[in-house]
């Protein structure tokens, strides 16, 4: 091949000298190893390359190497001209685990060195907030085990105190691999540019009450959370974790997820596509009178529907009773989803791997944040607040504005009735929406247009620039290397028993999403599970092979019965027909199971002289 000059389609003669020296017709200058059919079969050494003389040597060698080393293969292909061997899936996936734990290191030296890796972050990051909860080991004379640990950067509590919003979302996410069985939970809140801005995180067992009691102090105390009316929390309602709020921090608001609200709509019967939308405009209202229309609506669509949402607090899920102080009208949490993916590559590593790997992540995050600040005008607003206020302009076009006075505005639209009070003074339309988000809406944009004045102006000061660069102030420092690390005269934990890294087989790592949510397959429905009765009780949620109630228990419940009957007149009954209806009723056997129950009652029914 020749590079001919000015021909920038071609590539340099030395690069691609590798591609066209071909060695098919003679294996001899390739320094391929080749293989020695004297050695034979028995004992085979395999290298990388190497050459046979023919396809039946090779499978010889292949299936003895198989039979050396106790690994099970299959043939992919074996036709005239190929044949390709591929190990098992189970082995493949033992064989990657192998491998990442070479990379990643040994779950026991990991926990080892976690009472170091504190005393390093409390070191290079002063005014970090570090926890480890260690548990007693359920072996006599050994190191406690570890429960718990929590971690909160002094970069991130700066920059949530300096500018954030007083919103943060609460969830948690199940970890992988080796630390399969434990789960990370963690707070995020947003940036002035509606980014996500993480505040701590924690490895913890489970979710309950009293972690997440502990762990909502914790945070309380790093955020020194005291009018705690000012603060709005956002969860999908975890496992106890209102009950930890209560105790904890009684004063804040509360947000629930409209997906998963949505979700628990649908598990308790109300599956319906209108019933769907009737919810979600209720919860996308914004004043309280299109919030009892949006309702009145899902009354005439179903008023069962109707009463188990009327059942919720409206200022969880709704706009229209909101606060106006978070200047924040999100539904979803989704800047704890956008974390949890954010991690996604740290989740399946061991746990110093991945604390390590989280710190990576929001060192740079933060960094490259600030650097991108710093190409922004300082007196502007945040780049997607101004977009989202672009689009807002082009609405508010649509609108003409009658003036009362200096700061109060009449906004009369195209349809008949559509007008809106405006107050620029006090920062307020009836429409609600410049007061829960603070940007301006279209009725506010018009009214302004008619003062000659700016509208950048009205925006709320949590999505100015300047107050961006100062939330991305702090950095998180970089840290030293293991063996620099300061050594600790506490005694290493060992890993904790709840993590499930010994368990069979491949472990689940996605999340099983529902029929009708983004991302999930189309070409397949997810199995409807029926209610199981049991064989030998007849009550539901169980089967026979699980179930607590013993025949010993059917029989003495009988008997029981048999000692009541001593004083009844059963001639009077027709023949069975009061043992069945007891047996069906009282005990709640099946038929299945009453031919069994009625010989034994027989059976001792003529030893103490009953006639049925």
């Amino acid at each position: 091949m020749k590079n001919e000059e000015g021909d920038s389609d071609c590539v340099d003669f030395d690069d691609t000298k590798s591609l066209n020296s071909g060695c098919d017709s003679e294996f001899e200058d390739c320094n391929f190893p080749k293989h020695n059919p004297k050695i034979g079969s028995f004992n085979p050494e395999l290298e990388l390359g190497m050459v046979f003389d023919n396809k039946k040597e090779f499978k010889e060698v292949v299936v003895a190497n198989q039979a050396k080393i106790g690994k099970s293969i299959r043939w992919s292909k074996d036709d005239r001209v190929r044949a390709r061997a591929k190990c098992r899936t189970n082995a493949s996936r033992r064989a990657k685990e192998k491998a990442i734990a070479m990379i990643d290191g040994d779950i026991n030296d990991q926990f080892s060195i976690l009472w170091n890796y504190c005393n390093e972050i409390v070191r290079t990051n002063p005014g970090t907030s570090v926890f480890m909860k260690l548990t007693p080991n359920e072996i006599l004379n050994k190191p406690m085990r570890f429960q718990r640990f929590y971690i909160c950067f002094a970069a991130c509590k700066t920059g949530l105190k300096t500018g954030c919003r007083k919103i943060i979302g609460v969830d948690g996410c199940w970890l992988k691999n080796t630390m399969y069985g434990a789960q990370l939970i963690s707070t995020v809140t947003l940036d002035g540019n509606n980014n996500i801005f993480p505040i701590a995180y924690a490895i913890v067992e489970k979710e309950n009450k009293e972690i997440w009691q502990w762990f909502l102090t914790y945070l309380m105390n790093d955020l020194e959370i005291e009018e705690q009316y000012l603060w709005t929390f956002m969860s999908d309602k975890q496992k106890g974790l209102i009950e930890a709020f209560d105790l904890v921090l009684p004063g804040v608001s509360h947000r629930f997820c409209v997906r998963h609200l949505h979700s628990n709509f649908k598990r308790a019967g109300y599956s319906r596509m209108a019933l769907k939308n009737a919810l979600w405009k209720a919860a996308s209202a914004t004043t309280i009178d299109r919030f009892d229309a949006c309702m009145t609506d899902l009354f005439e669509l179903d008023k069962d529907a109707y009463a188990w949402l009327s059942a919720k607090v409206p200022s969880e899920w709704s706009r229209s009773h909101f606060s106006p102080l978070p200047k924040c009208d999100i539904l979803l949490n989704n800047q704890c989803e956008v974390f949890n993916k954010f991690i996604l590559d740290a989740r399946d590593k061991p746990i110093v791997k991945l604390l390590e790997t989280i710190r990576h992540l929001l060192m740079t995050r933060i960094n490259s944040n600030r650097e991108k600040a710093e190409k922004w005008n300082l007196n502007d607003i945040c780049p997607t607040i101004k977009k989202k206020l672009a689009k807002t302009m082009k609405k508010a076009a649509n609108y003409i504005p009658k003036r009362s006075n200096m700061w109060n505005y009449e906004v009369i639209g195209l349809v008949e009735g559509d007008n809106w009070a405006v107050d620029l003074n006090n920062r307020t339309c009836s429409c609600r929406q410049w007061e829960l988000l603070g940007v301006p809406c279209k009725h506010v944009i018009s009214s302004i247009w008619l003062t000659n004045d700016d509208v950048l102006n009205y925006v709320d000061d949590c999505y100015k620039v300047d107050m961006y660069r100062k939330i991305y102030e702090a950095s998180i420092l970089p840290m030293n290397g293991l063996d620099l690390w300061p050594k600790s005269l506490n005694p290493p934990p060992f890993p904790p028993s709840y993590l499930n890294n010994k368990k069979k087989g491949k472990k689940q790592k996605l999340r099983r999403k529902e029929n009708d949510e983004p991302g999930a397959s189309r070409m397949k429905l997810k199995r409807k599970q029926k209610s199981v009765d049991c064989r030998k009780c007849g009550k539901p949620s169980h089967n026979s092979r699980t179930c607590s109630f013993s025949s010993d228990d059917i029989e003495i419940h009988l008997s029981d019965y048999l000692c009541s009957l001593d004083s009844i007149m059963v001639e009077e009954a027709s023949s069975c027909q009061k043992l069945k209806s007891y047996l069906l009723e009282e005990v709640h056997l099946k038929p299945a199971n009453n031919d069994r129950a009625f010989h034994f009652l027989y059976e001792v029914a003529t030893l103490k002289k009953i006639h049925f």
